[in-house]
C-alpha cells in the first residue's frame, strides 16, 4: 500500500511494515508476455493550509487495476518507491499501448464504490483512493478524494479512542462519479467509519487521525462522532465544511469528561442551528439549565438526576444518543414535570428508576402538554400514585422501539405502566410494555374518565392487576361516556387479574381489531373479558385462554374471530343482578368461532346471548345455559356438544321468564333441551333448524306449517363431520307441539 508521509517522518515511517490486509502475491517478471506498467503518484504533495507537505509512496505487493478496452487485469507492485514497477497478477492480457484506465486500491474498478469503513494507521493513512489515465505504459495516480486530519486531545486523563464515524446529509461512501479528476458520490446515502482496533490514547499532546473523504460541500450540523471508553462523544460543525481533492482538512475537537449536554438553538428553523450552551455534571442536578424553546439537545453521557425536573411552556427535542437517565430516589414525586403548553420530545434515551426503593413515576404530563417517547425505555419506576411510569391529563405519543417494562403503581385507581385522567394515548407500532404491574387496577394502561387510547402493532405482555384488568382499563367516568380504546394488530399475552385477566370496561367504547390475545388469566370473573358496562368490539382477532364475563349493562360484539376456552367453567357469560336493571348483552357474528374445549359455551342470566352465523362448540355439560331472564337468540348458528352426557340446550330448575328462540341453524347434543315445568312463563321458539335430541327420540323441523320427517344429513363444523340421527318426526306427548310456533313447559 502506498503512504501519506510527511516529510520530516519519512525516514522513520519506511519501515513500517504493510497493512495486514494486504497481499503480496508472487509477481511475474514480465517473461510471459505481459507489459510491465511503470506507476508514479503525481507531484502534487496533499496541500494543507498549514506548513507540513505530504508525499506519497508504494508499498511492494500494492495492487492497482488497470482496465483497456474489454481487458481488465490487477498488476502488483515490485519494490517500494514513489514510483514503482507493477506487474502482471491475474486477468486479461492487456497491450502495450492504448487507453488505459487504473484505480487504487483495485476494488474501486470492479464495483465503483468508495468503501464506508476505513483502515486506521498511525499518523498516516490507508487505501486512500486513487485514479489514472494513460495512453502507454506510464500511469502517473492522483487522489479521488480530500482527506480529513482529525486532531483530538483531551485534559482528562485516562481516554482512549477506540472509533471515529461522521455522519452529514451528504453522502460520503458508496457508489460515485467522476468531476473531473475528483470523486463525488452519486447518492445521499453512506457515512464514513473508522474502528481503531487496539485503542488510541488521549493527552494533551494532541493525537492526529486521517480519513478520505469524497470532494465537496457537507453542511452545517455535519457530525463527528468519537467513540470512547467513557462513552461515545458528538461533535456537530457550526458551519459548512467544504473538502477540496488533495488536499487535507483540519478539524481539531477537544474531547471533555465533564462534558453531559450540549445544546442547539434557532429561533427559526431555517436558520442555522448553532451551539450556544453546555452542562456539566458537577454543576446540575437536573438536565435544564439553558435550555430554550426550539431547542435540540444532545445527551454526550450518562447521567444522574438528583432533582424533580420542571419544563414550564417550552418545545424542544431531548436526544439521548443511545445514554441513561437515572433517577436517584424522589419520593412521593414525579421525575419530570412538563406544564403551560410544553411540547417535548425524547429520543433514542434510556429512563431507569429507583426500582421499589424509592416512590416516584417518570413525568406527569399536565393539561395542554404534548410529550413523546421516540425510541425510548422507561423502567423501574415505582409509584404509591396512580400511572407507574407515566401520568397524563394532556397527550402522550410512544413511538418507535420504545419500551417501558417493569413499572409499578399502588395507588387506589393503578395503571402500573401508564394513568390517563381524561388525556389522549397513542402507542405505535414495535412498542412494549412488559412487566407492569398495578396493587389496584390495570396492569398496564388506565384509561380514566374521557379520553382516547390509540394502539398499533404493539405487544402488551406479562403485566398485572389485584383487581381490575390485567392489561387494560376503560372505566370510572363521571359523565358516563368514558374513553375510546381503537387497538389494531396489537399482541397481548400473559396478563393476569383478579377480573378481567385481559380488559375490564365499565364504560366507553373499545375496539380490537386483528388482534392476538393469550394467555391471560383471573382469579374471579373474566380471564379475557370483565365488563359491568361500556362496549366492546372484538374484531377479526384471536383470543385463546381465559373466558368473557358481562354483567349489569355491558355490550360485548365478537365479529369474525376464534375465540378458544380452555377452562371448566363457561366460555360466555353474560348474568346481570335482577329484572329490573340494566341486562348485559354478548353478541357472536360473523363467522365466528367460539370453542369451550373442556367446559360449557355460554351463560345467559339476567342477561342476552346472540349467536348468529357463527360456531358454538362445547365439550361440558352445555352448549348454553339459558337462567333467570335469560334471553338467547341462535339464527343461522351452529351448535354442537361434544360431551356425551351434554346438552345442546338447558334451563335449570325454578328458572322463570327464559326465553329460547331458533330461527335457523343446525344443533347436536344429547339433550335440546332440559327445561323444567317448575319455573313460569319459560319459553322456547323453534321456527326453522335441524336437531338431535335423545330426549325427544326425533329430530324436528318446523316450517312453519307442520313438522315434517327430516332427511339424515353431516354437517361439517370445525373441520369435522357430525352426522345427526335424524328420526321420523313425531309429536312426543304432552311436549306443547300442538302449538309448536311457541312451546311454554
Amino acid at each position: 500500500m502506498r503512504k501519506l508521509l510527511s516529510s520530516i517522518l519519512l525516514l522513520s515511517l519506511l519501515v513500517m511494515g504493510a497493512c495486514q490486509d494486504d497481499i503480496k502475491p508472487e509477481i511475474n517478471n514480465g517473461t510471459d508476455g505481459h507489459p510491465v506498467f511503470h506507476v508514479s503518484i503525481a507531484d502534487e504533495d496533499v496541500r494543507t493550509g498549514f506548513t507540513d507537505s505530504f508525499q506519497m509512496e508504494w508499498a511492494a505487493g500494492d495492487q492497482i487495476s488497470i482496465k483497456c478496452g474489454d481487458a481488465t487485469a490487477i498488476y502488483a507492485a515490485k519494490a517500494a518507491g514513489t514510483s514503482a514497477d507493477f506487474e502482471y497478477v491475474s486477468g486479461d492480457m492487456l497491450p502495450e499501448e492504448g487507453s488505459f484506465e487504473a484505480y487504487y486500491p483495485a476494488s474501486l474498478a470492479e464495483k465503483a464504490v468508495l468503501p464506508a469503513e476505513q483502515i486506521y494507521v498511525e499518523n498516516n493513512i490507508a487505501a486512500s483512493p486513487m485514479r489514472a489515465v494513460s495512453s502507454d505504459t506510464n500511469l502517473t495516480f492522483k487522489h479521488l478524494c480530500g482527506i480529513l486530519e482529525l486532531i483530538l486531545s483531551t485534559s482528562d486523563s485516562g481516554f482512549k479512542v477506540g472509533g471515529i464515524a461522521l455522519e452529514s446529509t451528504e453522502g460520503m461512501s458508496g457508489g460515485f462519479t467522476l468531476n473531473g479528476d475528483a470523486a463525488r458520490i452519486s447518492s445521499d446515502a453512506g457515512n464514513v467509519n473508522m474502528e481503531i482496533a487496539d485503542s488510541l490514547a488521549l493527552g494533551s499532546t494532541a493525537a492526529k487521525i486521517y480519513l478520505a473523504v469524497p470532494e465537496g460541500t457537507y453542511a452545517t450540523g455535519t457530525k463527528f462522532i468519537v467513540k470512547t471508553n467513557k462513552g461515545w462523544r458528538v461533535f456537530s460543525s457550526n458551519k459548512a465544511l467544504t473538502f477540496t481533492r488533495a488536499c487535507i482538512t483540519p478539524a481539531t475537537l477537544t474531547v471533555a469528561e465533564s462534558a453531559i449536554y450540549k445544546f442547539r438553538t434557532s429561533t427559526d428553523a431555517g436558520k442555522t442551528w448553532t451551539y450556544n450552551t453546555k452542562i456539566t455534571a458537577a454543576t446540575s442536578a437536573v438536565p435544564d439549565a439553558g435550555i430554550k424553546s426550539n431547542c435540540i439537545v444532545e445527551m454526550l453521557a450518562d447521567f444522574s438526576q438528583t432533582a424533580q425536573w420542571p419544563i414550564t411552556n417550552k418545545k424542544f427535542t431531548f436526544d439521548g444518543l443511545g445514554h441513561t437517565i437515572t433517577v436517584s430516589s424522589l419520593e412521593n414525586d414525579r421525575s419530570i414535570n412538563p406544564t403551560s403548553d410544553s411540547d417535548i420530545t425524547f429520543k433514542n434515551v434510556t429512563f431507569k428508576g429507583p426500582g421499589t426503593s424509592s416512590s416516584n413515576n417518570l413525568m406527569r404530563v399536565e393539561n395542554g402538554n404534548t410529550v413523546t417517547l421516540d425510541c425510548c425505555i422507561v423502567k423501574d419506576f415505582n409509584y404509591s400514585k396512580n400511572g407507574g411510569a407515566l401520568w397524563l391529563q394532556g397527550t402522550l405519543n410512544v413511538i418507535g422501539n420504545s419500551r417501558i417494562e417493569n413499572c409499578c403503581a399502588t395507588g387506589t385507581y393503578g395503571g402500573g405502566a401508564i394513568f390517563s385522567e381524561n388525556g389522549n394515548v397513542t402507542i405505535g407500532d414495535d412498542v412494549t410494555i412488559s412487566g407492569c404491574s398495578s396493587s389496584y387496577h390495570a396492569g398496564a394502561i388506565y384509561m380514566y374518565g374521557k379520553g382516547n387510547l390509540t394502539v398499533g402493532s404493539a405487544t402488551i405482555e406479562n403485566c398485572k392487576a389485584s383487581g381490575y384488568g390485567g392489561a387494560i382499563v376503560c372505566g370510572n367516568a363521571s359523565n358516563g361516556v368514558g374513553s375510546t380504546i381503537a387497538i389494531t394488530g396489537a399482541t397481548i399475552s400473559g396478563c393476569s387479574a383478579k377480573d378481567g385477566g385481559f380488559l375490564s370496561a365499565t364504560c366507553g367504547t373499545s375496539t380490537f381489531d386483528g388482534v392476538t390475545i393469550s394467555g391471560c388469566t383471573n382469579t374471579g370473573n373474566g380471564g379475557s373479558v370483565y365488563m359491568t358496562g361500556g362496549t366492546v368490539e372484538l374484531k377479526n382477532s384471536v383470543i385463546n385462554g381465559g373466558n368473557s364475563y358481562v354483567t349489569t349493562a355491558g355490550t360485548l360484539n365478537i365479529t369474525n374471530s376464534t375465540y378458544t376456552y380452555t377452562g371448566t367453567g363457561y366460555a360466555l357469560s353474560v348474568e346481570g343482578t335482577s329484572s329490573t336493571a340494566n341486562k348485559g348483552t354478548i353478541s357472536v357474528n360473523g363467522n365466528s368461532v367460539i370453542k369451550a374445549t373442556s367446559g360449557s359455551g355460554a351463560f345467559a342470566k339476567y342477561g342476552k346471548f346472540n349467536l348468529t352465523n357463527s360456531t358454538l362448540i362445547a365439550n361440558g355439560s352445555y352448549g348454553a345455559y339459558i337462567n333467570t331472564c335469560g334471553i338467547a337468540t341462535f339464527t343461522d348458528a351452529n351448535v354442537v356438544n361434544k360431551k356425551d352426557s351434554g346438552n345442546v340446550f338447558y334451563s335449570g330448575t325454578g328458572n322463570a321468564n327464559s326465553s329460547l328462540t331458533v330461527n335457523s341453524g343446525y344443533y347436536s347434543g344429547s339433550t335440546i333441551t332440559g327445561w323444567y315445568t317448575t319455573g313460569s312463563n319459560n319459553r322456547i321458539v323453534i321456527k326453522s333448524g335441524y336437531f338431535s335430541n335423545n330426549n325427544f327420540n326425533a329430530a324436528t323441523q318446523y316450517d312453519g306449517t307442520s313438522l315434517q320427517a327430516i332427511t339424515p344429513v353431516t354437517r361439517e363444523i370445525d373441520g369435522t363431520d357430525y352426522s345427526f340421527p335424524w328420526h321420523a318426526a313425531s309429536t312426543p306427548a304432552g311436549s306443547g307441539f300442538n302449538n309448536p310456533e311457541e312451546i311454554t313447559f
